[in-house]
């Protein structure tokens, strides 16, 4: 699986550099999220954990109940 291997090669070299008290950029974590979203089939357990719901955005539904409209 390629995907498996290119998020633990990431993962390695994130972890070499915190080692190194280089800091990591943010925007490297959220790929490898975004990684492990795009392929539910490699990585079902991340996708039925609590955490995924993190990751997971709330969709706001319109209706003439609602008080507001957002155009």
């Amino acid at each position: 699986m390629r995907e498996i291997t290119e998020i633990i090669h990431s993962l390695q070299s994130y972890e070499l550099l915190l080692l190194s008290d280089i800091q990591v950029n943010n925007q490297c974590y959220y790929d490898l999220v975004t990684i492990i979203r795009e392929h539910k089939d490699v990585f079902p357990a991340w996708h039925s954990s609590p955490v995924a719901e993190l990751f997971t955005p709330k969709i706001f539904e319109n209706t003439k109940k609602s008080s507001a409209y957002w155009f």
